[in-house]
């Protein structure tokens, strides 16, 4: 908008006001006497009216030349200005009418921002004060003080930490009576599984035929077929472990501070007992690394160890590794990639991360950043035609306590047994 300089307002004014005295001598000119001849009598109203009229053009051109293309609200509507059109008195109040309002707004929005940047001012001032205090505190705590308040806050996480252990695998009252040679598993709501009873040692085939759980003797080694029939062979409460079982027993080791090289939960690394391919015999639980290259004890945490203790008390041997073991699980949409890291597995809508580890979702005392290094192991997502599952590796680069891993071929003898007891 093009906006009007206080003179030429007065000029448009001094036009309306000539205009509409030219109007107002050129009716009293019109209604003068008229001569026989027809001619208007001659005067001073006449010669008035002829001089008024145009200095109104003279007005009206100069104000064209200033506004020429010009519009003005007025009233609700737009007001064109040019050599046939001119702003009126009520038309020129509308227009101051409209910029004082809009003056208006803008001095409250500009009050509106100032207010606001003393808001942040005050607040950043008053977090400065709050630091400098703080600071002032700190420099006076006394460095002993600090330590003891630290270990203790160590000593209450650990005991929290054991405690949700407790509570996302279950309690003692909670464990089941077993057969011999089984060891009792609580629920765990996190993987879905009731109480039940598992394997203490891989399975070793009996003179019947039947998988047995005793120390003696190397492992079986079968396909998943196989492995499935012979532990149904045990009756009709037994069967070949699911995945959520193996998952909860490796959960119920993982949450057990005796297993972990620093004492506690999450602190150091859990042991795995590689043994570069070799299906060992077990030994008894106080030789942890029976029938290896290495020696240990069952009072002293080693990575060589085989055995794993359960909350409940009981000792689990071979897990990690010896000789990898199926499960009663299959999935034909399952990840592909191999040695992938369980902490960062790219679960999808047909395999999530729970078919591979706790979460801390499910399991409080997991950490999710727990890795190869931390001896939980890693993923092997076979791209062939095999889709049932093996836990556990046989080998020094699979070995690790939730080492998952599809083999090439459900019906080549790739793996061991351990079968769950269902009371």
């Amino acid at each position: 908008m093009r906006h009007a300089s206080p003179a030429l307002l007065l000029s448009l004014t001094a036009l309306a006001a000539l205009t509409a005295l030219a109007s107002g001598c050129k009716a009293r000119t019109d209604g003068a006497k008229v001569r026989d001849d027809g001619d208007a009598a001659p005067g001073a109203a006449s010669d008035l009216n002829a001089e008024l009229s145009q200095l109104a053009a003279e007005l009206r051109a100069d104000a064209s030349t200033y506004y020429a293309g010009a519009s003005f609200p007025g009233n609700g509507d737009a007001i064109a200005l040019d050599d046939e059109r001119i702003l009126t008195p009520a038309e020129l109040d509308a227009l101051r009418a409209q910029t004082a309002a809009l003056n208006a707004r803008l001095k409250k929005a500009q009050e509106a921002a100032d207010r606001l940047a003393a808001q942040r001012a005050d607040a950043l001032a008053r977090l400065r004060t709050r630091l400098d205090a703080t600071t002032a505190a700190l420099s006076r705590v006394d460095p002993a003080d600090l330590a003891r308040y630290n270990q203790g806050l160590a000593d209450i996480r650990k005991v929290l930490d054991e405690m949700q252990a407790a509570a996302a695998i279950g309690t003692a009252a909670e464990l089941p009576s077993c057969p011999a040679g089984y060891l009792p598993i609580p629920a765990d709501q996190g993987f879905g599984t009731k109480a039940f009873c598992i394997m203490k040692y891989e399975g070793k085939f009996g003179a019947d035929g039947k998988p047995a759980s005793v120390p003696a003797g190397a492992p079986a080694k079968v396909s998943f077929t196989v492995a499935k029939q012979k532990c149904a062979l045990l009756g009709p409460k037994y069967a070949l472990a699911t995945n959520p079982e193996w998952l909860a027993t490796a959960a119920n080791v993982a949450a057990t501070a005796a297993n972990w090289s620093g004492g506690a939960v999450g602190n150091g690394r859990l042991n795995t007992a590689e043994q570069n391919g070799r299906s060992l015999a077990a030994g008894t639980d106080d030789q942890p690394c029976a029938n290896t290259t290495n020696s240990c004890t069952a009072t002293a945490w080693a990575n060589a160890r085989r055995t794993y203790v359960l909350a409940g008390g009981g000792v689990i041997w071979d897990l990690a590794a010896n000789e990898r073991e199926w499960v009663d699980y299959q999935n034909s949409d399952r990840v592909t990639g191999n040695a992938l890291e369980i902490a960062t597995f790219p679960a999808t809508t047909g395999m999530a991360t729970s078919i591979v580890r706790p979460t801390k979702a499910t399991h409080p005392f997991w950490n999710d950043a727990w890795s190869s290094d931390q001896g939980v192991g890693k993923y092997w997502g076979h791209t062939t035609s095999g889709t049932h599952l093996l836990r556990g590796g046989s080998i020094p680069s699979e070995a690790g306590l939730f080492t998952s891993m599809f083999w090439w071929d459900d019906n080549e003898e790739a793996g061991g047994i351990r079968c769950a007891f269902h009371p």
